[in-house]
Formats: C-alpha cells, structure tokens, sequence
C-alpha cells in the first residue's frame, strides 16, 4: 500500500513529485487533468463534501476544486488498439497503410505498469466545521457555506490543500526500478515552513496526518 499526502501548495507537491522520481528511478506522465485544478475557483455549482477516498472527515466541508491523475511512463499504451488495426490492415496487404505505419510499428517501451498519481485540489472551509458527524449539522453547514459564496465569496475564509496519493514501489511492475523508500527524502529547506508543509515533505509513509494546521487565508 502507498502513501497519502498533504501539501498546502502545488508547488509543494511537484517537489515532492520529482523526489519520488529521483528516489525510485521512476517518471510519471499526466494521464489527464480538470481544468479547475490549480486554479482558484470557488463556484457554487461545485459539490460541497465531507470527506472523500483520500482525505478523511475531520468536521471540515470542503470543494473539490480539481482532479489530477499521474501514470508511470511505462505503463499501458494508450494507441495499443489504434496500433492493433493498423497491423491489422497491414496484414491484410494494404500497401499504403505499410507505408505509412512502417516508422510507427516500432516496439514499444510500454511495459504495462499499473503504477498512478492521483491528486486532488480542494478549498476546506474551516470556520463551518462540525462538531459531530450527523446527517443534520451537516445539512446546516453545507447550506450556510453556500448562502455565503452567494452573497460574498471574498469575505468566506478558506484553506487549500493538495492531497496525493502515491504508489508503493512494489506497485511498479515489469520494469525496473530502485529500492529506496523514502518518498520526500530531498535536500529541500524546510526551515521557512510551516507545520503543515514540513509534515508533507518529510512523511514517507503512508499514514494519514490531517489535522488542519494549514495556514488560513481569505480569498482575494
């Protein structure tokens, strides 16, 4: 099983990213990714939510702003099939199609490997939190955090998070690989951090820790 982090930045996660890469020999690609993600958006029309998959509840709404989803660089082919039908018409004597796939059925170095990045980017409202987890409170604080966007949405304060999470080295397959472990094991200061951010760089395992000691801002 992987690990779960948190990062109070973007930038904080890429960096987290590429010590992962350097720690395990390894390279990711965006599979695909929500406009939204990264972005400052806080329409009404975005779901309100209480916990998901990757971040657990801890009284806290929040709005997904954005998904974000890595694969290993050697993972499953995506044109596999667009390549299957061109060798598929090649055999069947086509000669302009053996013209035009000669440079493109080369072998490939897509090794099927499982291995995904996934990331979320959301804006918590922490001065709605709920003291119990109950149908009710949270019916009346979703409400209340919507009237609020509605009426003025800079004045609502805010706390974003990236949540991540990143794959076991085992969970890498049929290529190889380093044995390292450390997931943010880099020479990256961490002394102009605050608690949340230390917390992200240097956990390495996979343990949830959220506490929401990110820093509150109100949106401009």
């Amino acid at each position: 099983m992987g690990s779960v982090e948190t990062f109070e930045c973007l930038e904080d996660f890429n960096t987290c990213l590429q010590q992962y890469e350097e720690n395990t020999n390894t390279k990711f690609i965006v599979l695909k990714s929500d406009r939204a993600f990264g972005k400052n958006d806080l329409t009404v029309e975005k779901q309100l939510l209480w916990e998901v998959k990757i971040v657990p509840f801890n009284g806290v709404p929040f709005k997904i702003i954005g998904k974000k989803t890595y694969v290993c660089h050697q993972g499953r082919d995506k044109h596999a099939k667009a390549k299957q039908r061109r060798q598929e018409s090649k055999a069947q004597g086509h000669e302009y199609s053996c013209l035009k796939t000669r440079r493109l059925m080369q072998p490939t170095k897509k090794m099927g490997c499982p291995a995904t990045i996934n990331v979320i980017h959301i804006v918590r409202f922490p001065e709605y939190k709920i003291t119990e987890d109950n149908p009710y409170q949270k019916r009346e604080k979703s409400s209340a955090v919507r009237e609020a966007l509605r009426l003025d949405p800079k004045h609502v304060c805010t706390e974003e998070m990236f949540a991540a999470s990143f794959p076991d080295i085992k969970e890498h397959q049929n290529h190889p690989i380093d044995g390292k472990r450390e997931l943010c094991n880099s020479p990256v200061d961490n002394s102009a951090r605050n608690p949340l951010q230390k917390k992200a760089i240097s956990r390495a395992t996979g343990m949830y820790s959220f506490d929401g000691e990110s820093v509150v801002r109100h949106v401009k």
